[in-house]
């Protein structure tokens, strides 16, 4: 559903200004950073791919500017470069307080799954 067809406190601009960052949840921060999806895929639902894709936030975090090429929906040109941008900036600033991300566990009870482990990170 495209955005403009949402009630507008459900829009990820309009609740952000309102509600503040913590009120969205990744792909609603990470469609506001991607503006448009792609024909017959909203920007809400691209992001959503996007953070599957890469495993989450984490994952995403990792993610070259060829590992975007290659994803379906990154096609744009100017998209690609603006979201390396904001990724880099957010290592940098880890790094500012030595945060480095090593791995990102999942656990759930009775198990825990590895991005490192399965070659995801």
């Amino acid at each position: 559903m495209p955005l403009k067809d949402l009630p507008s406190d459900a829009r990820p601009r309009e609740k952000l200004l309102a509600r503040g960052p913590q009120a969205l949840g990744d792909s609603e921060l990470l469609a506001l950073l991607l503006r448009t999806g792609m024909a017959g895929k909203s920007v809400l639902h691209l992001a959503q791919e996007l953070l599957d894709h890469f495993g989450g936030i984490a994952g995403l975090l990792n993610a070259s500017l060829e590992d975007l090429k290659s994803t379906k929906g990154m096609g744009d040109p100017a998209k690609r470069p603006e979201l390396v941008a904001v990724l880099d900036l957010a290592r940098r600033a880890l790094a500012l307080v030595d945060v480095r991300l090593l791995d990102h566990v999942i656990v759930a009870p009775g198990r825990s799954l590895s991005m490192v482990a399965r070659g995801l990170l």
